[in-house]
């Protein structure tokens, strides 16, 4: 799973330095914020925590489809 690392981000992680590998950020789909995230992470600590565990989740459907 690492070459999903980093590929895609929030621009919050933009402020650490961190470029997405594929250059794609996760506010360029619409509706999609670390704000708006925030308003619904029940069980995760932060808006950005939340969205982080989509992309790891997503990342991992993606590879067993392709296995």
């Amino acid at each position: 799973m690492d070459c999903l690392k980093d590929f895609i981000l929030s621009k919050a992680c933009s402020q650490n330095g961190k470029e997405p590998k594929s250059g794609l950020w996760l506010e360029n789909l619409e509706g999609i914020s670390v704000k708006n995230a925030a308003l619904i992470a029940d069980n995760h600590s932060t808006g950005a925590a939340l969205l982080q565990d989509k992309i790891d989740f997503a990342g991992k459907l993606v590879l067993e489809d392709v296995r």
